[in-house]
């Protein structure tokens, strides 16, 4: 009992530091950001300096979102899927059917 408590001590101790993170992350951008403004204002119009920033905005976003669709393919594993030979097929097609798919179903040796 005493170490699930434990556990769940932790875990709010951790939910909490990462939340105020997270908010302080956010102030921050908020700050970089009216900075960013007052720096692009000072050289280009107001509504070019709203551009920039919100085509930096829109290209991080579009990255991030492509980082993290590219790390979802990764993970999964790949299968081959090789339908079952037929029978009129030759016997060397069947026999190279037949290991493509045993090679498929196979897992890695652990070293």
């Amino acid at each position: 009992m005493l170490s699930l408590q434990r556990k769940a001590t932790q875990a709010v101790k951790r939910a909490g530091l990462m939340t105020a993170g997270s908010l302080l992350c956010v102030v921050g951008v908020g700050f970089l950001t009216a900075a960013a403004w007052l720096q692009l204002s000072l050289t280009f119009s107001d509504a070019l300096s709203a551009l920039i920033i919100a085509v930096v905005y829109l290209g991080l976003g579009f990255l991030a979102m492509g980082l993290s669709k590219s790390e979802m393919q990764g993970s999964e594993p790949t299968q081959l899927h090789v339908s079952e030979p037929k029978s009129d097929a030759p016997p060397i097609m069947q026999a190279f059917l037949y290991g493509i798919q045993a090679g498929a179903n196979a897992k890695s040796p652990k070293r």
